[in-house]
């Protein structure tokens, strides 16, 4: 099952596994609407996890390539300042250095605000589900999801032999 990259548009990443980027979108619900989020498709993952002394995971590092892909591809316009001459000119301990990767940080959060209006989004294919969109404010994809198992749930119940009337 493919693994996905969900950049929101506040700058936060979410990883998860999905069988296509509709279920993707779905999922995602769980978080918050993913139809105004950027998702693409990773082509590598590596993760570390340690134990912390209460029993719960933290986190302990990601894997080189998981985090040049994961830069690359959520925050290319920090990727690219931190990578940039004007940076690896400075000491990282100055406050130039400081200030301008602070600045570069703040962009990539408000990055996507502005797309975030522009972007098209499908909208759900029945009434009922923009009812339940407009009610619920979750996505296009979860919402079609839930009128089409209402829809087989209530013809499930029918004992009618042939088509509906």
């Amino acid at each position: 099952m493919p693994l996905y990259l969900c950049r929101w548009p506040n700058g936060d990443v979410s990883v998860l596994m999905a069988r296509n980027k509709t279920d993707a979108i779905i999922q995602l619900d769980e978080f918050d609407n993913a139809d105004y989020a950027e998702i693409s498709r990773l082509s590598e993952f590596l993760v570390d996890f340690r134990l912390d002394d209460e029993g719960l995971l933290e986190l302990a590092g990601l894997g080189e390539g998981t985090e040049d892909t994961i830069m690359g591809t959520a925050f290319p316009d920090l990727e690219a300042t931190l990578t940039s001459e004007e940076l690896l000119a400075l000491k990282p301990e100055s406050p130039p250095y400081r200030k301008r990767l602070r600045e570069a940080v703040e962009w990539e959060r408000k990055r996507l605000w502005e797309a975030q209006r522009q972007k098209k989004v499908r909208k759900p294919r029945t009434e009922m589900g923009k009812r339940l969109q407009k009610s619920t404010a979750a996505s296009t994809a979860l919402v079609d999801r839930w009128v089409e198992e209402m829809a087989d749930n209530i013809l499930d119940e029918t004992d009618e032999e042939g088509p509906p009337n």
